[in-house]
């Protein structure tokens, strides 16, 4: 693992200077030399962000595998217990030992002396991630016989609550508005709601509920926009946009239907008291980076580690008995308590932006997921059911405050302005979107396309070959297929020569640009949240292990948060399936190594995919913003690009 973060943070580290070397000797002094030397000036910061990740990844992964190799956590073989009420968890076998799956589940004893109820997993959170975990391992035949707590702060509901709906005389519907609070789900969070058999209910509320088949994404600064389908990537759609409390509620109700899950809530979590090994683990420090306290890896210090000596955690509540658990799952969103209480301290930024969201009444229904980078951040129009969408604007701290204090019109004004709003960039003409580089007489034309693309083909050849590099470390095919893209675009010269007569808001043909539908009025209180980058730098520890929210988080321009934690869940049961069958202790750190192997390189990439595209988006500079537009229109003339960024936004190639 530390080789691969080795091998990636050179990579970032030097993909700057190898664009800009190629810039140079094909000619950087072009006009499409001096965009793209200007982008790579604006993503030279994000290629360091990532270095500076891949190099948190290298010190936490080496810390906790030398602390696996030198500790090995004391277990006792107790048994498990009857279903309790309050929850606990079966004690861990030996690592090693030969005891097999089945005696570890159904042994008779129910609790210990002194730490109450033991469970074999608790899970700590009952969103949206918690919950699909819970649901995932009492239905597979390896380890539904496992006894699982799922613990929350606040009541678990199995039926969705309709949300307070704003009365407006232009709402085109009267059904009750979904909640503000929704998720784009890809294929492959489909898949894992299938195999867990929750996805037929969810699928079936067609207002909470609904397909799109198509994505449009577009720039405020230029003609460039790219438009794809779910056919281009032979797939029936795109993704469902979902209300997180349906899905929540669906897999609530598929749980009450398995005896060995317990639900305690609401409960709040007071401390974990982990295995007494385990705060003697090494200090690990790391001090160019923001971060909560406490090490990279594991450490005992923040939460504590004078547990009753049979290898367990145990967790304290502030109002219930303890229970133990052999494995604690953090999936208590951002702000994990699990996660510090483990002294697993993550690495990030904050954006200082807010994610306003509101449910909207649209003047006509869509399938179309909409979305144009504005200057203050990216504005998305998701479908919903019943002439609904879902508005999710990222956007400066003072403008959030400005949109939750508007009336439920004035809110739809503010987004229609802002999809169709002419933000009188010099190449903005009635309607008509102009590229100012394109020379007026057909001389200077021919010589000065014939200049700027020379410059220009050669830096994205090098980008390519950058991307390529960078996918190479990390195994990422999502970017190996983007540098595909890249190298087989539509050549500079047709975009230069089509994009004067290239109008902006057409309609008509599937793959041209489309006006999005009018919002009418807000359905749904406006919301807000802040926006930042965050990542665990390591997902496990002895007894403990994260995932969702609580190891990582990223920016939402690209729906793509929920899906990484759905990721999650899928490979943490694949690994927890294989212990219990060979009947390994699923709790033993140095076996749980695999899924963040897995996970750490998948949401890695994603996060630094997201934190480049914020950041050269947010760039509003003249060279940048041209380079952009023309960028998306080159990616828009290439059907394997279109391929790939379908089954990019599906979740196909990750």
């Amino acid at each position: 693992m530390w080789r691969l973060a080795r091998v990636a943070s050179r990579s970032a580290c030097h993909a700057p200077y190898l664009i800009s070397e190629s810039l140079a000797a094909a000619g950087g002094e072009s006009w499409a030399g001096g965009c793209i030397t200007g982008l790579v000036s604006d993503a030279t910061p994000v290629f360091r962000n990532i270095r500076l990740l891949a190099s948190a990844l290298r010190e936490s992964t080496s810390a906790s595998s030398s602390a696996a190799a030198s500790i090995s956590p004391p277990v006792a073989d107790t048994g498990g217990p009857p279903r309790p009420s309050s929850g606990a968890t079966d004690p861990p076998t030996t690592s090693g030992s030969s005891t097999t799956a089945s005696s570890v589940r159904h042994s008779s004893s129910s609790s210990s002396s002194r730490g109450g109820e033991v469970f074999d997993v608790a899970i700590v959170g009952g969103g949206l991630i918690g919950a699909a975990a819970a649901c995932a391992l009492s239905t597979s035949r390896l380890t539904r016989d496992l006894r699982i707590a799922l613990i929350d702060a606040v009541p678990l509901s199995q039926t969705p609550q309709t949300t307070t709906t704003t009365s407006s005389s232009s709402s085109s519907s009267s059904s009750p508005a979904p909640d503000a609070r929704v998720i784009a789900v890809n294929p492959s969070s489909i898949d894992l709601l299938k195999r867990v058999g929750v996805w037929n209910d969810i699928a079936s509320d067609t207002v909470r509920a609904a397909p799109f088949q198509h994505m449009q994404v577009w720039d405020f600064a230029g003609p460039g926009f790219i438009r794809f389908n779910a056919s281009d990537s032979r797939l029936p759609h795109l993704g469902y946009i979902v209300e997180n409390k349906l899905i929540v509620s669906s897999l609530l109700r598929r749980i009450q239907a398995h005896p060995s899950v317990s639900l305690i809530a609401p409960a709040k979590l007071q401390t974990i008291k982990w295995p007494k090994p385990y705060d003697s683990f090494p200090t690990v420090t790391h001090n160019s980076v923001k971060s909560e306290s406490g090490p990279l890896g594991p450490l005992g210090s923040s939460g504590d580690g004078d547990g009753d000596g049979d290898g367990l955690a145990e967790i304290h509540f502030e109002s219930r008995p303890p229970i133990q658990a052999r494995l604690v799952i953090g999936a208590d969103g951002s702000r994990s308590r699990v996660r510090s209480l483990a002294g697993l301290r993550t690495v990030g930024w904050p954006y200082h932006q807010r994610g306003v969201i509101s449910t909207v009444d649209l003047a006509s229904p869509s399938i179309t997921a909409w979305q144009r980078f504005l200057p203050s951040g990216p504005l998305a129009l998701l479908p919903l059911g019943d002439n609904f969408s879902n508005v999710v604007w990222s956007t400066t701290e003072e403008h959030a405050l400005k949109l939750q204090s508007m009336s439920p019109g004035e809110f739809a004004g503010a987004v229609n302005e802002a999809f169709r709003k002419d933000f009188a960039s010099p190449g903005l003409s009635q309607g008509t979107l102009k590229l100012p580089f394109v020379p007026s007489s057909a001389a200077a034309g021919a010589a000065g396309a014939a200049a700027a693309t020379s410059g220009a083909a050669a830096a994205v050849a090098a980008a390519a070959s950058a991307v390529s590099a960078a996918a190479a470390a990390a195994g990422n095919l999502a970017a190996a297929s983007l540098s595909s893209a890249l190298a087989s675009a539509t050549p500079l010269q047709s975009l230069f020569a089509q994009a004067p007569t290239n109008p902006l808001y057409s309609s008509g043909a599937a793959d041209q640009f489309q006006i999005p539908p009018e919002v009418l009025s807000a359905r749904s209180k406006v919301l807000s949240f802040p926006l930042s980058l965050q990542n665990a730098g390591s997902y496990v520890a002895p007894r403990c292990v994260l995932v969702g929210d609580a190891a990582h988080t990223v920016h939402p321009l690209a729906g793509q948060g929920a899906n990484l934690g759905f990721g999650d869940v899928t490979a943490l049961v694949t690994v927890l399936e294989r212990l219990v069958e060979v009947g390994e202790d699923i709790g033993e750190v140095s076996l749980l190594h695999s899924y963040e192997r897995e996970r750490q390189a998948a949401n890695i990439a994603m996060m630094g995919a997201m934190d480049f595209l914020k950041r050269v988006f947010a760039t509003d500079t003249f060279p940048v913003a041209n380079a952009r537009s023309a960028g998306l229109s080159i990616l828009n003339s290439s059907p394997l690009a279109k391929l790939n960024f379908a089954a990019f936004a599906s979740g196909t190639i990750l």
